[in-house]
C-alpha cells in the first residue's frame, strides 16, 4: 500500500464496523474508504509507528470525511480505526487491488 500512496495514488479499502448476523463485528466489508497517505514516526532513527490517513466519500459532511483525525493505525495485527459519522470502531477488511 505505501508504495501506491508514494506514487501519489490512493488506496481504496473496505471496512467492517456493523454488527453481523452473529450479533458482533463480521469482518465483512460494509464501507469503503480511501487512504490518502501516511505518517512514520522515528525513535534513535527506528519505526516506532505508522499510521495512515484516510479520506470517507460516504458522509454528507466534508469536514468530517477530509478529517485530519481520519487516521488508521496496527491494532491486534489488523488496520483499525474508528467510524467517523458514529465513533463505532472498525477494522479494515480488505485492500482493493489498484486496475
Amino acid at each position: 500500500m505505501t508504495n501506491s500512496l508514494d506514487n501519489g495514488t490512493g488506496v481504496k479499502v473496505a471496512i467492517d464496523f456493523r454488527k453481523g448476523s452473529s450479533g458482533h463485528v463480521d469482518n465483512m466489508g460494509d464501507h469503503f474508504i480511501v487512504v490518502d497517505g501516511y505518517t512514520v514516526k522515528l525513535n534513535k532513527g527506528k519505526i516506532s509507528s505508522m499510521s495512515y490517513h484516510y479520506l470517507d466519500p460516504g458522509t454528507k459532511w466534508e469536514s468530517k470525511g477530509t478529517a485530519k483525525s481520519n487516521n488508521l493505525r496496527m491494532g491486534k495485527g489488523r488496520l483499525v480505526g474508528t467510524h467517523i459519522n458514529n465513533w463505532n470502531p472498525f477494522v479494515v477488511t480488505n485492500i482493493r487491488k489498484k486496475k
